[in-house]
């Protein structure tokens, strides 16, 4: 069911009496952030390490920083 379903249900068995080690739920699909937004940085945002890419520009919009990926940048 839905999110706010399952976690109502799940508070109610619990109140109902059943121990709480016996109440298991699942949820598929997204769910609400936990830190929308960046909570809090620990270091301030900047390009990656060694030479730049030679393909396309990446923008990260929340940091604001825009950098040119490659093969050296094996991920995002």
């Amino acid at each position: 069911g839905p999110t706010a379903l399952m976690e109502e249900l799940g508070a109610a068995l619990v109140a109902y009496g059943l121990d709480p080690a016996r109440v298991h739920t699942e949820i598929f699909g997204a769910a609400a952030a936990l830190t929308p937004g960046i909570a809090a940085t620990s270091i301030t945002p900047h390009l990656p390490a060694g030479p730049p890419g030679s393909g396309p520009d990446v923008h990260f919009a929340r940091s604001g920083v825009s950098a040119p990926w490659g093969p050296p940048n094996a991920s995002l």
